[in-house]
């Protein structure tokens, strides 16, 4: 069972946290509320695939969350620019049958030791040069052909 959800920079989702009820949990809200993207987030965080297909084949700009890329549009202007991530964490339930996906490197503060799976997307070190010269010329969509996704297990010991 997954204890806790972490969701940062995921379409509507700019730093959403969700500690799920151990029986039931109902999703409920408007028109983009967001209960689709943080469905479609634990999917992603669990499969690395979206829609059958995998994350990397099927990344575009649309997953990031606008505000993030305003708030670095803005940043680049005055030079002190992140480039903009997701961060997909989730949390699971300690058991045995789960010690496989156990660790301590998440983002849990204080350090959680905890079984969990981690999905992020993040500028490719090997285009630097491609993602400067984009820089010149900003939009608000971001380059994700210079961006690389990751699934992994939580860090072990």
């Amino acid at each position: 069972m997954i204890t806790k959800i972490k969701v940062k920079g995921y379409r509507i989702h700019r730093d959403f946290e969700l500690e799920p009820n151990p029986r039931i949990n109902l999703l409920v809200g408007g028109n983009d509320a967001g209960k689709s993207s943080l469905m479609e987030a634990i999917a992603l965080a669990m499969t690395g695939r979206i829609g059958g297909r995998p994350a990397a084949e099927e990344l575009n700009p649309y997953w990031f969350n606008t505000a993030v890329v305003s708030d670095f549009l803005t940043d680049l202007l005055i030079g002190e620019a992140t480039w903009p991530t997701i961060e997909i964490e989730l949390f699971l339930e300690n058991r045995p049958d789960l010690q496989a996906l156990y660790g301590v490197h998440n983002s849990a503060i204080p350090t959680q030791a905890c079984p969990g799976v981690v999905f992020r997307v993040a500028p490719n070190p090997e285009y630097d040069a491609e993602l400067q010269a984009w820089t010149e010329n900003p939009s608000m969509l971001l380059p994700v052909e210079y961006y690389k996704s990751k699934r992994a297990v939580i860090t072990p010991l």
